[in-house]
């Protein structure tokens, strides 16, 4: 047995067994919780805890103490945990408990100078309205208002909501002589003014005539507040009433008479609108009785039309709701015998990046697509779409990363134990089947879900040479000259269909044509070394060798092939215009 697996006993506490190797790691959490005051460390091994009256025998008797053969056993003494402090007594003159002086800040004592709006609590609403009334004045003060004038300034009506046409009819003119008795409006009338608005149409009609005037008077009163006029409203409504009193009665029967006719023409002309509504409307009811077999048809056509709609509809609906019933689990098949879940994980690689196996007559070639090209992403705990299996086995993987972590773990315990059993490599078909047998398990049992991954293999044995396998998430696999799985695989593989050429491929031309597929399918403006990476897989001296491609390979490889391109390009516009 090793000596790191040797079992001890805790010093502390005997109960606690562990490894000699994880002893004074558990000694350093133990001595936390241990309620023994007198045991002390070997001063000559940190993992001997014994009683402090029995330390110079321990000493004496340690199995460590040729460690220290020089040290002297009669000076071991126990460090005092609280030494005391040298030095005297230290006086200070400042006292701790005695507060400094701070100037008193009361924010209503800082604002009372300031026109900011001050709010407070704790008041009724009596006290709340009078000291809301006393903030205004103090506002209207500090802005160079007068105070008599705050108050003495008269509340403006509301202007008279809007009635509809009906109401013209109900109209009724008032002629009040109390109003038009006076020439000379005095001001106290105008401060004290508030019309008093009857449901008559024409008193409306008559303040909305006058309202723009209320607007002039109140740009000249904001006007005088700028100026810092200390004059009254009331003083204000004087001198206007003084510039505005040759408003005579007869000028206002006569203003009367002329809105009154104004209305009368506009019920007139509304009477006629609605007669020229009426003789339309017959006419209307005279051409749909003439029209009524014909508009019949085109309605109960049109009524069959929306109910075969929604028969299609609810028949749609009811065959979505049965196929839904067998795609929760991987154990039931469809009425069509389809296993749902097989297809969405399918599905899933459609999704991911795009990987291309090319098999060659001196090699193979594997070319995936780096997604994630981030520049804050650690490279070395990048997620790889390459993996190495053993010596003979590269594969690339397409789908769920973490799904495709798990699979290629256990494609690396498989060879392992071939090789620990047999004493040869694994076969690559072996190694792909084995595989496919644990990936079709998961579609078989319920409570288990598919790996949503497919896997591109390839590698080299010494019975059937350089190979080229692809494996699917139902466990099917097969071997393959060409083929490409991920992303828009269906367009790669149309072009290595026409492009792939069987016993003339060297490993050069399948670089050649993997940049040629990739630029082709993938989704980007320009190909770089960063988006794609590429391994290559050889035997030389019979060993076989795996390499990834560096960027400096990969970009001189897209280069040549801008190149061809431009050329080819050139060539046929030139015999375009010849």
């Amino acid at each position: 047995m090793a000596d790191a697996d040797i079992i001890v006993s805790c010093p502390y506490n005997p109960a606690h067994r562990i490894r000699r190797y994880k002893l004074m790691n558990h000694i350093s959490k133990c001595k936390k919780y241990n309620k023994k005051e007198n045991m002390v460390e070997c001063p000559l091994d940190k993992t001997h805890i014994v009683d402090q009256n029995f330390l110079r025998e321990h000493i004496e008797m340690c199995s460590s103490i040729g460690k220290a053969a020089d040290m002297d056993i009669g000076n071991v003494e126990v460090r005092d945990p609280d030494p005391p402090v040298a030095g005297g007594s230290v006086y200070l003159n400042e006292n701790w408990e005695e507060d400094p002086e701070v100037p008193r800040y009361d924010p209503m004592e800082v604002s009372a100078k300031k026109p900011v709006i001050r709010c407070v609590s704790g008041l009724s609403k009596a006290e709340k309205k009078k000291f809301r009334d006393n903030e205004r004045m103090r506002i209207a003060n500090l802005k160079g208002f007068h105070s008599s004038a705050t108050h003495e300034a008269p509340l403006r009506p509301l202007r008279p909501p809007r009635i509809l046409q009906k109401d013209f009819d109900e109209m009724k003119i008032h002629e009040d002589e109390k109003h038009d008795c006076d020439d000379d409006h005095n001001a106290s009338a105008h401060a004290n003014f508030v019309p008093n608005f009857h449901n008559s149409s024409f008193h409306r009609m008559l303040y909305d005539e006058l309202a723009p005037k209320d607007d002039e008077i109140k740009q000249l009163e904001q006007s005088l507040r700028n100026t810092d006029s200390a004059i009254s409203l009331k003083d204000y409504f004087q001198q206007v009433t003084r510039e505005n009193g040759n408003f005579s009665i007869s000028n206002r029967n006569q203003k009367k008479q002329t809105k009154v006719g104004t209305l009368l023409k506009d019920e007139s002309s509304t009477k006629e609108q609605s007669m020229n509504d009426t003789v339309k409307t017959d006419q209307i009811t005279k051409n749909f009785d003439e029209k009524g077999p014909v508009l019949d048809e085109i309605f109960n056509q049109f009524t069959e039309r929306l109910a075969y709609l929604n028969d299609i509809q609810s028949t749609a609906a009811v065959e979505s709701a049965r196929a839904r019933r067998y795609d929760t689990r991987t154990t039931i098949f469809s009425p069509e015998g389809r296993l749902y879940q097989v297809e969405y994980a399918m599905e899933a690689i459609s999704h991911a990046g795009t990987c291309l196996g090319i098999l060659a007559n001196d090699g193979i070639l594997l070319a995936a697509e780096k997604r994630n090209t981030n520049k804050l992403l650690d490279e070395v705990f990048f997620s790889e779409k390459i993996y190495k299996l053993n010596d003979d086995i590269v594969c690339s993987v397409a789908g769920i990363t973490s799904d495709a972590n798990v699979l290629t773990n256990e494609l690396r315990l498989i060879a392992q134990r071939y090789l620990l059993q047999y004493g040869e490599a694994i076969p690559c078909e072996q190694l792909v089947s084995w595989l496919c047998d644990v990936k079709q398990a998961y579609t078989q049992y319920g409570g288990k879900r598919p790996f949503g991954v497919s896997i591109l293999y390839m590698g080299w044995d010494k019975y059937y040479g350089y190979q080229l396998y692809q494996s699917d998430p139902s466990g099917n696999y097969g071997g393959w000259k060409a083929t490409c799985i991920g992303n828009n695989s269906a367009a790669a593989v149309s072009s290595l269909k026409q492009e792939y050429k069987e016993g003339e491929t060297t490993l050069k031309d399948a670089m050649a044509l993997a940049i040629k597929v990739l630029s082709k399918t993938l989704d980007m403006n320009k190909l770089t070394a960063e988006k794609v990476e590429m391994a290559i897989l050889t035997r030389e001296d019979g060993k076989t060798k795996t390499k990834i491609l560096p960027a400096n390979e990969v970009n001189a490889l897209i280069a040549e092939h801008d190149r061809l391109e431009a050329l080819a390009e050139q060539a046929k516009k030139e015999k375009q215009k010849s």
